[in-house]
Order: structure tokens, then sequence, then C-alpha cells
């Protein structure tokens, strides 16, 4: 049918009218996803400058952390005219979440602010005296560093910084910028009955963010806590967790050899090393000298012997310290207590047997894989694969300990196969799931700093080590008051050091005692002297002492010191203790991480 003129008029304009509802329509659409956009953008442009203001907390957090690592070394470390220290207040440590901080005066005699009168903030002691360690709260710390602050160098100090760090980050018209960098007291934790300890060195709390030249345009902060590594655990050249078989040559030096559990030794004990007189220890780590109560008798002791030696090895430094039995020897704690006056060069009064202060210096997998795969510099963590060989994270080239090791210098962890702690399925003492035993036999070979393997068992043997300079302690004194530290009016054994400390045979006692003469807190340099290991070295297996090796600083064994041959016919290794052990070890030239990070939060503020 065909529509007349008349009958069309009605439908006139309806495509449009369709038209224009269809614009509309696409036109909302279009403006809705424009819209959506645009948010999406400002979320997104907001997300890039929220994680930019992140990685610049992150990076100072990093470079702080090696304030106190290598603070003479690190990148801009911060000087006195950069902080503040007056703002310090003391947390009370008898109840630090409840009870008020209390301000410092400025007072070394009472409350003084952090390293007062020193201009080296992170240099070693960071623990001990108020003065040296951080004591202050959050908002009234004892460092801080405050671009605000029109007082200090802090805004120039802080932006050479960030200059260093990430120089022209993050770019587009946009600076990263440090607002505050603050430096107080480390967590502390309630261990029951009204009692806390801290828990670390210090709290370190970084501000920062990202600044468009009039405002920020996202901030953020990372909180930290920094623990000092526990190297001062080792305090002997020679520790087993477990049993000692030593029937060779005893060719430990300078120190205490002790062990958990039993001792197997020479059953002669003409053969052991002779010993200047001494009581039963009431710590390890205390010598304690023939009848410490009595400050006389150690000055008649010296008067009687003068003119006599102390048979090498040990010198007067060497005791024995079994937690279980002295195999083979007399019984009681002390088998052979010193005679009085005892005879010349065969006292015996340095072993002992039964005492439970005997414990292991147990260097926790946990930690130290934590700082091995932690990113520090010198820290190395390598992954078994078969044999005696790894690969650097579980990533590098194959090859063998050897290889990795020699002449090396710093931290190297050798985990074990599975990559968990040792762990002792079947109850009995030994661990199952260690890499094979490893013998480094025969060339030169040499490493220094800490070596923390999880071998089966490990030997040194027939070895020729690098050119070391070594020390002798200090000279043994009569600890009156027990607290380790020698203190004026307490008594000393004068040593008179002659020739080659290595290779002599005897120490001599030498004619002038107390009065004018000054107690030596170390023994001479030797530089003639040859070492394979310098340092700590700590293994979850065992260590088979037969061999020509030389090992100055600690060994530390879990599973105990084994002889593959145990009549006393092989040679034997020396363990030589470097008493540098006992503080601020490792030297800050060895570029060891003396801290761990042992706490981490980021927030937005």
């Amino acid at each position: 049918m065909t529509l007349r003129p008349a009958e069309m008029t009605g439908q006139r304009g309806s495509a449009m009218v369709i038209a224009i509802l269809v614009t509309a329509i696409l036109l909302l659409l279009g403006m809705s996803f424009l819209l959506l956009g645009q948010t999406e953008g400002a979320i997104a442009s907001n997300q890039l400058h929220h994680e930019q203001a992140l990685y610049v907390c992150e990076a100072v957090a990093r470079s702080a952390k090696r304030w106190f690592d290598a603070p003479s070394t690190a990148l801009n470390v911060p000087q006195v005219g950069d902080v503040r220290r007056d703002a310090r207040r003391y947390v009370d440590e008898t109840d630090p979440y409840i009870n008020p901080p209390i301000a410092a005066d400025g007072n070394l005699a009472s409350r003084p602010y952090y390293k007062q009168a020193d201009d080296a903030l992170f240099e070693r002691p960071l623990q001990g005296e108020s003065v040296d360690r951080f004591v202050g709260t959050a908002a009234y710390p004892d460092i801080r560093i405050d671009r605000a602050d029109g007082g200090t160098t802090a805004a120039g100090f802080l932006d050479a910084l960030i200059e260093d760090l990430l120089p022209g980050y993050p770019g587009r018209n946009l600076e990263a910028r440090v607002e505050r960098v603050d430096i107080y007291a480390p967590p502390y934790i309630d261990t029951g009955g009204g009692s806390w300890t801290r828990f670390g060195t210090a709290t370190v709390n970084v501000f920062a963010g990202i600044h468009n030249g009039t405002d920020y345009v996202a901030r953020r902060n990372v909180e930290f806590v920094v623990s000092e590594l526990p190297y001062e655990l080792a305090y002997a050249p020679l520790h087993s967790c477990g049993d000692i078989v030593f029937t060779g040559d005893l060719s430990v030096y300078w120190g205490p050899m002790t062990s958990v559990g039993d001792m197997t030794l020479s059953s002669d004990v003409l053969g052991l090393p002779a010993s200047i007189p001494r009581g039963v220890p009431v710590s390890p780590r205390l010598d304690r000298l023939w009848d410490t109560v009595d400050a006389t008798a150690i000055t008649d002791f010296k008067a009687a012997r003068d003119g006599h030696t102390i048979p090498h090895p040990g010198g007067p430094w060497f005791r024995a310290i079994a937690g279980g039995d002295l195999v083979g020897h007399a019984p009681g704690q002390q088998p052979y207590p010193a005679a009085s006056p005892p005879a010349a060069g065969s006292d015996h009064s340095n072993l002992f047997q039964q005492l439970p202060l005997a414990t292991c210096p147990n260097f926790e997998y946990p930690l130290w894989k934590s700082v091995a795969t932690s990113g520090d510099r010198n820290a190395h963590y390598y992954r078994w694969v078969t044999g005696d060989q790894f690969r650097e994270n579980g990533l590098g080239p194959l090859q063998t300990f050897r290889q990795i090791t020699d002449g090396q210098q710093g931290f190297y962890f050798f985990d074990t196969q599975d990559g968990r702690p040792a762990r002792d399925d079947d109850g009995d003492r030994v661990f199952d799931n260690l890499t094979p035993a490893i013998t480094i036999s025969g060339g030169t070979w040499n490493f220094r700093g800490l070596l923390y393997v999880n071998v089966e068992s490990f030997q040194l043997t027939g070895l020729t080590g690098a050119a070391t300079t070594m020390q002798a302690p200090a000279e043994p004194f009569q600890d009156l008051d027990g607290d380790g530290t020698f203190d004026p009016g307490e008594p000393w054994i004068n040593l008179d050091y002659s020739g080659n400390l290595v290779n002599q045979d005897r120490y001599d006692l030498a004619n002038a005692f107390g009065g004018g003469v000054i107690r030596n807190e170390r023994g001479p340099l030797i530089n003639t002297a040859h070492s394979s290991f310098h340092g700590i070295f700590f293994t979850n297996g065992s260590y088979e002492a037969l061999g020509v090796a030389v090992n100055y600083g600690s060994v530390i064994t879990w599973e105990g010191v084994t002889q593959s041959i145990a009549d006393g016919s092989q040679p034997t290794p020396d363990f030589y203790w470097d008493a540098s052990l006992e503080a601020n070890w490792p030297p800050e030239s060895w570029d060891l991480p003396l801290t761990a990070i042992t706490s981490w939060k980021t927030s937005s503020f």
C-alpha cells in the first residue's frame, strides 16, 4: 500500500529524535568512560607516587643500616652538626610502655645525651652505658635528623643523601625528599615478673615522600629494628656442642677448650698442658686463679715461681672445661687440684669436668641464614647441588667449596641439603640433612671471616696458610670480684714474652710483679705467623681434628670433635684464640655485616 503525503506527516523527524537520543546516550557513556578513565588514571598516578615514596624510604633505611655496619665507609654518614641529640628522653625500663619517659639532662653522671662529647655517632660500643646506647622514645629520640630543624644542617645532609642514593628520582617535575630520620630505643619484651628486656640495638624510623616543588604528593615511612650480630658468642679457640676426642698433641692455645659432652684426651696427665693454679670457674668465660678470695696468695705464688717456666702449649691461658667427663681421668669437678705450693711445671688444675656451665655458643640457623640472604655486602649464601659443589643463591656457576672459599674474606653460609634447619629425625644426635663431608687437603688455602657450614664432617690437612698477624691475649689476673674485668688492685701474672710465640716452647714468668709494672692488655704482635683459617668457623656437623693446619680465632662444632685415628699417632691442627673476638669484632676493614634487621614495617602518614 502506498502512503499518501497526508498520511506521512505524523512521522516526520522521528529518525532525528532517535539519532539525538542515541547520540546523547553515547555521549553520556563516553563521558562516563572518560571520567572513569580520569579517575583510574588519578588512582594509578597516586599509587605510583605512593610506591615511589616507599622506594625512597627503603633506600634511606638500607643506607641507615650501613651507618651501623661501616660508620667510617658508609654512604653519607650523618655528622654531629646534622643531628639533634637534646630531644632525648629516657625510656623507663621498669615499664617502658606505661611509665612516662625521663628527660635527659646532659650530665654524664646522670642522664647524658647520646654519645655526648663524641663525634663518632655510630662507632661501637652501642651497648652498655647510657651514653653509648639508644634509650630514647619515638617522640623523644636519641638522634633526630629533621630537615625542618634550622638549628642543624639536616636539610643539606638529607638532600645530599637522597641525591647519592636516587639521583634525579623520580623525574617529571617531581623529587624524592626525606623529611626526617629518628633513631631511638629498640622494642622491649615483657619477660614476666615485672622484668623487661631489650629486643635489639636501636629503632630507626624514616619519613620520606615525593614532592612536586610545592607540596607532597605522597608520604611514607619505614620503621625497622637493627640488632648487633652476636659474634661474641665465641669465647674459646675450640668449642664442641657434643664430645671432644683429641688424643694426639693437644694443640689448643691462648684460651679454653670447652665441650658440652665428654672429653677424651691423653690418659697420661703429664702429656697435657701444665697450668698456673686455678679454682673451679663460676662461668666458662671467667678464669678463677688459685685462691681467688685471697689477694695475697697469688702474690706469694708469683714470688715462689720467679725463674720457673710454664710449658707450652696453651701457655698460662689454657683450660679444658667439660660438661661431661674427662674420660680416663680422676673423679671430681677438678680432678687435679693445685698443690700448695704447686710443683713447677706439673700443675694440672686447669682440667675441669662435670661442669654444666659448659654450654654451646649456638649460632642459630634462622638468624644467620637471613643475614646471608639479606643482600648485605660481603654476605654470601650458597645452595648445595651435589658432593662438595654449590651455587651462590642457587643460581650462580657450579663450584666446589674450595674454589668458592679459597683466599676469600667475608661471611659465607653453606646451606643444608634441603634448605631447612639441621634436623635429627632419629634422635641419634647426628643431623640427617647435612651435606657430604668436606676435606681440604694439600697446597695453599686460606679464608678470613665467618664461615658457617652444614656439612657432615669438616677437615683441613696438609695446608699452607696465608701470612697472619697474631697477638697473644692479655696477661692472666686474679679476678677478685668475679666480673671478668681487670680492676685496679687485682694481682696479675707478668709474662716475659721473648722470641716468636708461635714457635717457642715456653712462656717465662717475669721477675717483676706489681708495683710500677703495667699489666699487658695484649701480648706483642707476631708478624711471622701463618693461618689457613682466621675468624669464626661454625659447623652443624663434626670437626675432624687430624691434619696439619692453623686456625686463628674460634672453631665451633655442633656434633663434636672427632679423630678417625684416635691412637694419638697422627698430627693435629693448631687452634689459637684471637682475643679480639671478645669485643668489637669483626674489624671494620673486613666489611662483614655487624647488624641485622630484625623487624620491619611500613605505613603512610
